[in-house]
């Protein structure tokens, strides 16, 4: 029985590295490439213009939150001004998110839907039709956000796990504005999921606490620099006009945008349903 047990553990395990490899694989050619794609030299640009002593939304300014230009920044800083070590980081960012989904999945949905699972994530997130091979606020944003589930699934959800969680999703909040949708949706999963009605509000606060503390520092650094109002249009504002200028691609995003939410439901009722 042990023996069968250690066998499959085995099994499982290699299939998983079997998978992390093909979507290295898959990643391996962007390595390679120069700069070439819009955004990745937008955030190029405003990056090398912070290392040189700039200050964000003064002297370099995009349309998105400020981790992207700050996680550019450091790769710049520490290993120079190259997509290989950009794209590289990009691709360490998905594995890592690669294995934080097995490890979510298999304890939610079993082993083989765990490798299932993490097989789609990896091959469609390594995929140059859907821009998944380059180095964008969507690939750094995934990372913190299955960390936060993750800690807060394994830990059941008690209240250093939802702390955790909520300064994870902060932090993913501020590589794109969506981030955040991803914490309401973990907060209205718990609404389902807990019975107390009481208890229930005060992980609520936990998971909102958690979420303050890191972004409580961000509107007073900007706020220092006489530049809060700049950092809001540029990271939400702005986001608005952008997506007015294409009414059916903006359907589209809010559509998927409330998703997460439409998940937390279905699966928190699912639950609820099933213990009855």
């Amino acid at each position: 029985m042990i023996k069968t047990l250690k066998a499959q553990y085995k099994h499982h395990h290699l299939i998983l590295a079997g998978i992390l490899l093909l979507t290295f694989i898959l990643r391996f050619p962007s390595l390679f490439e120069p700069f070439w794609y819009g955004d990745e030299g937008i955030f190029a640009a405003v990056a090398r213009n912070l290392n040189l002593g700039g200050t964000l939304y003064a002297t370099a300014w995009d349309n998105k939150p400020p981790m992207i230009y700050l996680t550019y920044a450091a790769i710049f800083k520490f290993f120079g001004v190259s997509m290989f070590w950009l794209h590289l980081t990009a691709a360490v960012t998905i594995l890592a998110t690669a294995v934080m989904i097995y490890e979510i999945a298999q304890g939610l949905l079993g082993e083989k839907r765990a490798l299932i699972a993490t097989a789609v994530f990896g091959i469609l997130t390594s995929l140059r039709l859907i821009e998944g091979n380059l180095a964008l606020t969507e690939i750094f944003m995934i990372l913190p956000i299955s960390a936060a589930i993750l800690i807060a699934v394994k830990r059941k959800f008690d209240f250093i796990s939802l702390f955790a969680a909520g300064f994870l999703f902060a932090i993913a909040s501020l590589y794109k504005q969506v981030g955040a949708f991803e914490a309401a949706a973990l907060g209205i999963f718990l609404f389902l999921y807990i019975k107390n009605f009481k208890d229930f509000i005060l992980r609520g606060i936990i998971l909102s606490i958690g979420f303050a503390v890191l972004y409580a520092p961000t509107v007073l650094y900007f706020y220092s620099k006489h530049l809060l109002s700049d950092y809001i249009f540029a990271a939400y504002t702005y986001y608005r006009i952008y997506l007015g200028e294409s009414p059916k691609y903006a359907q589209l995003i809010t559509v998927l945008k409330f998703t997460p939410i439409l998940a937390a439901i279905c699966y928190g009722g699912f639950k609820k349903f099933k213990e009855k």
